[in-house]
């Protein structure tokens, strides 16, 4: 019965195509004229309702994102993000990211000093900063979004320009305990000296002192003491070599003997 129906139909069309429409009767041009029109109007009806909606969007003031979001969209972009979002921390890297700078700019130090500060019960180490200081630094100083992050950053990079400074002196500190491993209390030679080379480039024995303790033999890390003991070093400046006394020093070894074989050296090299 179906096929019955459907040759029915077929040959009607047939006979509406032979005289050109339904009854033999012209379709009227002006009604297909009319429904193009129409659907044209439409068509850009449409149109212009998506272009008013984009300028609309485009007008309205951009939503600002949170410093909790900007913070785990900065975890996210590590290649371990699942790892770093579950434990809500950012790592060396990812900070640099939020803070549009490279990885061995030193402000980052500088930085994740203060958030420590910020909130002391919570232990900031093993090169990562959690979330709920990093949240307790920004809100503290009223950093409501990324872009006032990063001003904060350049406004604090003076403080890497004086060694003698509190300031400097608080993420020197710092620093020690943020790179180290966990229940580990010293650091590996190689790490302490890459970080002198990032945090003491103008200080005039820096080549001299990490060529001596690459040189020294079994030395594979560096002390809390001897690492702070540097920076005092750094501070006195020459004075700490012209009136160095083996018999009252103070000095840890290592630096003990970094200052005889210097001065030995300089006397080496008098005529």
């Amino acid at each position: 019965m179906g096929c019955c129906f459907s040759g029915g139909t077929a040959e009607r069309d047939r006979g509406r195509d032979a005289k050109g429409g339904a009854g033999g009767e012209a379709r009227p041009q002006g009604h297909e004229s009319l429904r193009t029109a129409r659907s044209s109007l439409d068509s850009g009806d449409k149109h212009a309702g998506d272009a008013a909606a984009a300028a609309a969007a485009a007008a309205a003031p951009p939503k600002r994102e949170s410093m909790r979001d900007a913070f785990l969209s900065c975890c996210a972009e590590e290649e371990d993000r699942e790892a770093q979002i579950i434990r809500n921390s950012a790592s060396w890297e990812a900070l640099a990211a939020l803070l549009d700078v490279d990885v061995e700019d030193p402000v980052i130090i500088v930085l994740c000093a203060e958030i420590a500060r910020t909130s002391p019960s919570v232990e900031v180490h093993t090169m990562a900063v959690p979330m709920a200081p990093f949240l307790a630094y920004c809100q503290a100083h009223q950093l409501l979004n990324v872009a006032a992050l990063r001003r904060r950053a350049e406004q604090q990079r003076h403080i890497l320009d004086d060694p003698k400074s509190q300031p400097f002196r608080q993420a020197y500190t710092f620093l020690f305990a943020f790179i180290k491993p966990t229940a580990v209390w010293n650091v590996a030679t190689d790490d302490c000296i890459m970080y002198w080379q990032l945090l003491l480039p103008s200080w005039s024995y820096l080549d001299p002192w990490t060529e001596f303790v690459k040189s020294r033999p079994g030395k594979e890390v560096v002390t809390r003491d001897e690492w702070l003991s540097l920076l005092d070093l750094v501070g006195d400046g020459d004075e700490a070599f012209d009136t160095y006394s083996a018999d009252a020093s103070s000095w840890p070894l290592l630096i003990d003997d970094f200052i005889e074989h210097h001065l030995a050296q300089q006397k080496q090299k008098q005529p």
